[in-house]
């Protein structure tokens, strides 16, 4: 019989409890000052997408209209960017400490995610919205969620139309969106509010030989520098 095992339990139980600890205590500072009130707006700037024009438009949609996986990302703060662009070089670094180093998401979110008190509000707003909150990431850098749509045109104050373009009919929003000003400081902008989806901008034939074939192969290569659906 082992007895060192009783006290290998207590050790192993002992150093889980130190490193939540640990994490608890190297939370971020929370950015979110004062009361959010939806009052106060900020414009996330270029959150239209370029194909959703007037010309195209064909009309609000019905506001009983439910959508789903929508996702709300969040930001880092500028010090958490530097922190995190220094990680990134030590794990690149061969014979330093932290090369090829990686963090657990758990470990990832007490460094680079938002606060707790940060997250309790953003949380707290989608729900005063009638929004519904289905996950959020390990990471905490961003959150999805669902609704319907006139949930989703009150919380971002914007409208959700239908855009007909290519011979397809499409959803969006008609105009930028918007968030409380309190929030600016951790929201950084929604994914999935539209469905246009992501196109190749730049499509050309190129023609290669393989050393070890005799016959040529055509490969498309496809180039997308487009920005993604939704902003």
């Amino acid at each position: 019989m082992n007895r060192n095992r009783p006290l290998a339990a207590r050790l192993s139980v002992f150093l889980t409890l130190l490193g939540t600890c640990a994490l608890a205590q190297a939370q971020p500072p929370s950015r979110i000052a004062g009361a959010v009130d939806a009052g106060k707006r900020h414009v996330l700037a270029r959150s239209t997408h370029p194909l959703a024009a007037p010309a195209s438009d064909r009309g609000r949609i019905d506001g009983a209209l439910p959508l789903q996986r929508m996702i709300l990302v969040l930001s880092r703060s500028a010090e958490q960017n530097a922190e995190l662009d220094q990680l990134i070089a030590a794990q690149q670094a061969a014979g330093q400490p932290g090369y090829h180093l990686g963090l657990a998401p758990e470990e990832f979110a007490a460094r680079f995610g938002p606060s707790d008190s940060d997250l309790f509000e953003i949380k707290s707003w989608l729900a005063v919205s009638g929004l519904q909150i289905d996950k959020v990431a390990r990471g905490r850098q961003w959150i999805e969620f669902s609704g319907s749509t006139a949930q989703v045109e009150k919380a971002f104050g914007t409208q959700m139309h239908r855009f007909a373009v290519g011979g397809r009919e499409h959803v969006a929003n008609a105009s930028d969106l918007s968030i409380p000003d309190a929030l600016a400081p951790v929201v950084a902008g929604v994914l999935s509010l539209n469905d246009f989806g992501k196109r190749p901008q730049l499509s050309r034939i190129a023609q290669v030989r393989r050393p070890t074939l005799t016959r040529r192969v055509n490969i498309r290569k496809l180039t997308n520098p487009g920005r993604a659906r939704r902003s």
